[in-house]
């Protein structure tokens, strides 16, 4: 029997014709695989059916989450997401970054990977912020920013509410996210753009209080189907917290407007509270009349709560308002904290830019309401 013989120099000519061929079509058959298994491979639970691109969407994911974290210079811990597919990501921010600046920085980078925010929470109990990011619909990783464990004994922390969000999102209303510092911003329900500029404040990494409206005293008012009335029984205030709550989404807490009245009354408030506990928010007491019980029916129901210290705008002055925000920092300095309530004007703006720039070179720290609710709610153990 004749047998060919090549040369060593044609097997080598073939092989390299061969070689990327073959190598092609195995590659093309797994992605084949990978995108449609074939039709009797039942999906095992918790292992979905990714194509090839997702799974490179989900690496860039995590590139550019590295890169930016890196370059704020914070550490992080990743680890499975037990609960799904993804990976959760404890990233330690130090107190001198407010939430809202790396969360726009990550909102960013996300987008240029061809991802997205999928969700925003606060968890006012830990006082911390958890993102959920993804390039579909699936959460591919769920990222919980959180400070030290000691910045909540830090002294000198300054709590800044500024109400009366929702009925505008111009030129002043985004002034108060473009000043570089944590706020906790207050919307009132049912206005033309309550909603609207409740998801603008989230995206930005705010934490949001529902600004609710109750009963005052004297002085005219309109109800909007939103305020809270004396009298009203807990059927009636269980559908107007929650037709409030779905008009301000993701509200972290509530502070009443106005509610003179309401805050007065034992009755009111017991129902009042116990739907805000209920729906595992905290509560701000705005302290609009000296006889309020709000607070101490909060603390008798364990609700988290705290109450403000100091109006920095009642008068418009601009002297006035600096006066009431060194007013704020002397109560900060000599407690260890304080709560402060300004409201969505241009004055108090224009105030703002220059005083917490000065505050934080003096040491002072601005945090969300819900960062100090851990030192506001020990203190109160203390006293009782």
């Amino acid at each position: 029997m004749q047998r060919t013989v090549r040369h060593p120099k044609q097997v080598r000519i073939l092989n390299s014709i061969w070689t990327p061929i073959v190598l092609g079509i195995i590659l093309i058959v797994l992605m084949l695989v990978i995108r449609f298994p074939p039709s009797g491979a039942e999906k095992q639970a918790g292992d979905p059916d990714l194509t090839y691109q997702e799974i490179l969407q989900t690496v860039q994911l995590e590139g550019v989450l590295t890169s930016i974290l890196g370059q704020y210079g914070l550490t992080w811990t990743a680890s499975p997401d037990l609960s799904g597919t993804g990976s959760v990501w404890r990233v330690s921010v130090p107190p001198g970054l407010p939430f809202p600046t790396i969360h726009l920085a990550i909102q960013d980078s996300v987008r240029s990977a061809g991802g997205r925010i999928l969700s925003s929470r606060s968890d006012p109990a830990a006082g911390r912020l958890i993102l959920s990011l993804g390039c579909a619909d699936s959460c591919d990783v769920s990222l919980v920013l959180q400070r030290p464990d000691d910045v909540h004994v830090q002294q000198d922390l300054i709590a800044l509410i500024i109400d009366d969000f929702g009925d505008k999102w111009d030129q002043t209303t985004r002034g108060f996210l473009e000043l570089g510092t944590d706020l906790t911003l207050s919307v009132i329900p049912g206005l033309g753009m309550s909603a609207a500029v409740s998801r603008s404040i989230q995206q930005a990494g705010f934490e949001i209080l529902l600004h609710l409206p109750m009963e005052p005293v004297r002085g005219s008012y309109r109800n909007s189907g939103t305020m809270i009335l004396t009298g009203m029984d807990q059927d009636v205030i269980r559908q107007i917290i929650q037709r409030s709550l779905d008009d301000v989404p993701g509200a972290a807490g509530v502070n009443n407007h106005m509610g003179s009245k309401a805050t007065s009354d034992r009755t009111t408030m017991v129902r009042v509270l116990e739907e805000i506990r209920q729906k595992q928010l905290y509560f701000v007491d705005s302290r609009t009349i000296a006889s309020t019980v709000a607070l101490e029916v909060a603390r008798s129901m364990d609700l988290p709560c705290v109450e403000r210290d100091v109006f920095i705008d009642v008068e418009s002055e601009g002297k006035t308002i600096h006066d009431r925000l060194r007013e704020l920092a002397d109560e900060a300095k000599s407690r260890g904290y304080a709560v402060g309530i300004g409201h969505c004007r241009k004055r108090t703006l224009d105030v703002l830019r220059e005083e917490i720039p000065r505050l934080k070179a003096q040491g002072f720290l601005f945090v969300r309401v819900s960062a100090i609710l851990p030192v506001a709610t020990g203190e109160s153990r203390r006293r009782l």
